[in-house]
């Protein structure tokens, strides 16, 4: 009777660790590879006379950027630059007709969040801050993505699937009011 429970047990216990390490797995290959979703539309971009819809898989299917980003809050606290991958902005609104200097953009979250946009701050031309003292080191240039990632993993769900982010070869930050997260909506406005 002993061995019949102790090998009842060590089966019990050969399933759940088995279990444990299948799901541990799935979840980073999971993260990794993007998630759920990656079939539904999770972007609408609306230009002047046409719109398009993507999926996190046509967006990867595009020409990726790659590069550090990191902003100052509103609080004076520093996020520190991360590594992040996304599409070019200014790119992508070239499938919907492209952007003028006369335009603005609204970018619309799933939260209800909106933030508008002129055509300097798409270009990447914000207020830059030093990554270490927050001092205020003027206008910079910047590349404005669209990231999907995250130091190598999916955004995390308070913050993607996407988010507007600032890159700089120079390791500066900028305003973190710029950084919309949750993006769902771009909108060209003349």
């Amino acid at each position: 009777m002993v061995s019949r429970k102790v090998l009842l047990f060590g089966l019990l216990t050969i399933l759940v660790i088995t279990s444990t390490g299948l799901g541990i797995y799935f979840g980073i290959y999971y993260e990794k590879n993007g998630g759920a979703g990656d079939e539904t539309v999770i972007l609408t971009l609306i230009g002047n006379d046409s719109s398009k819809n993507y999926t996190m898989q046509d967006l990867k299917d595009l020409p990726s950027v790659s590069g550090v980003g990191g902003y100052k809050q509103t609080s004076g606290n520093i996020v520190v630059p991360s590594a992040f991958i996304g599409v070019s902005l200014l790119n992508l609104l070239e499938d919907v007709g492209g952007m003028l200097s006369s335009h603005v953009l609204t970018i619309k979250a799933t939260d209800g969040y909106i933030m508008t946009y002129n055509y300097s701050m798409i270009t990447g031309q914000v207020i830059a801050y030093d990554n270490e003292t927050g001092a205020n080191l003027g206008i910079k240039d910047f590349e404005m993505i669209l990231a999907y990632t995250q130091d190598g993993f999916s955004l995390p769900s308070n913050d993607g699937p996407l988010r507007a982010v600032y890159l700089s070869d120079e390791g500066y930050l900028t305003d973190g009011y710029l950084w919309i997260k949750k993006i769902q909506v771009i909108e060209i406005n003349t």
